[in-house]
């Protein structure tokens, strides 16, 4: 641990110490410490009065202000951008999870195959919310997020790949296709655009397509489906407008900002995986971070000039540290509460096989 300057008050620390025993605990290496606290001591059982006070006060002001001087000497003496979290196995373990990335707490995995979805049942809406029901909800971080394996029955699943949009007919692939280089690129459908168009000449089965997704967005977007997600995230808020976007993910899109979709005045945010095959890249998955990282990586972004920084870049940090990363499988996705503290970041552009394939989803939020 640093030493703190505040050993050099002696008259007010002794002061107020006859009174009080104060602790102060901080950050050692990468490990997270009581930040500080205050105990009343057994050998007075009086109220302090209005001085005593104010000096205790300013007692904590100096050490919240040492704490955080000492926290930054910490972290300015990593060896690298990111510091590695320790790696403790969670209640869903680690097993079998392979190239698994350093930065990663844990990989929640579904309880059995993720490819539940293939007994077919022709009631496509009760069988994704009972899917939903029955995935795991998570408090930790943040309060609420969940994991959810095999959402699609196996053919409806299917569909979805089989009807996926080629690159021509995403809206801004005229804009993008000239300059999806360095950062790489993000194209982006409307659902509702595609079921208000006739039919789209660079789309072949258009037709087809238009109606899986008047379909898919009946579902999502229906009372019963819309319930079960605010039960399980324990939502309160009415929801006002509804988005349902389709994304590609190109060389290495996303720098891995992290960031909570509160600003974007979201109630909730769900994605569903769209990889043909598991054996691609199942780290192009979302991370989920506490408040904590969010802030470690802030502070070194910041100290080493990266902010902004993209792939190729020198001293570019890739991700922050992660304390659930959602595999990247077939038929799987994951939803969260959006709130002060649901920080979450999309994969960095350093995962392997970033160039090699692109990550397809479908994004939904509520406002």
């Amino acid at each position: 641990a640093q030493a703190l300057p505040c050993q050099h008050y002696p008259p007010l620390m002794s002061n107020i110490g006859r009174q009080y025993d104060i602790q102060v605990l901080v950050r050692t290496g990468s490990r997270n410490k009581v930040i500080g606290s205050l105990l009343r001591s057994s050998r007075s059982t009086s109220m302090p009065g209005p001085c005593q006070r104010l000096g205790l006060g300013l007692c904590v002001l100096l050490l919240h202000i040492c704490t955080v001087s000492s926290e930054g000497k910490v972290y300015a003496g990593a060896r690298t951008p990111i510091e590695q979290l320790p790696l403790s196995p969670g209640p869903l373990g680690m097993a079998n999870v392979p190239n698994r990335s350093s930065h990663v707490r844990e990989y929640p995995r579904c309880q059995n195959s993720h490819n539940f979805g293939s007994t077919g049942e022709a009631n496509t809406k009760e069988y994704m919310i009972q899917r939903l029901i029955a995935a795991p909800t998570y408090r930790v971080p943040f309060n609420s997020a969940t994991y959810f394996c095999g959402i699609f029955p196996e053919h409806v699943y299917q569909e979805i790949i089989e009807n996926f949009p080629p690159d021509k007919a995403f809206e801004n692939y005229a804009s993008k296709v000239k300059n999806c280089g360095g950062g790489g690129c993000r194209y982006t459908l409307s659902a509702f655009n595609i079921v208000k168009q006739k039919n789209h000449p660079t789309w072949p089965n258009f037709r087809g397509a238009k109606e899986l997704y008047q379909k898919l967005m009946s579902i999502v977007f229906s009372k019963e489906f819309e319930a079960a997600l605010w039960k399980k995230l324990q939502i309160t808020k009415k929801a006002k407008r509804r988005e349902f976007r389709i994304l590609s993910d190109k060389h290495g899109y996303a720098n891995g900002r992290i960031h909570t979709d509160l600003q974007a005045r979201k109630i909730a945010t769900m994605m569903f995986y769209l990889p043909v095959t598991d054996k691609t890249a199942f780290d192009y998955g979302t991370c989920i971070h506490t408040t904590e990282q969010w802030k470690k990586r802030n502070y070194l972004r910041k100290a080493n000039g990266q902010l902004g920084a993209k792939r190729g870049d020198t001293g570019y940090d890739g991700e922050g540290d992660c304390y659930y990363k959602f595999r990247f499988l077939p038929n799987t996705g994951y939803s969260f509460k959006a709130g002060p503290a649901s920080w979450h970041s999309a994969p960095n552009t350093f995962i392997e096989h970033y160039d090699e394939y692109d990550r397809n989803t479908i994004l939904l939020n509520w406002y």
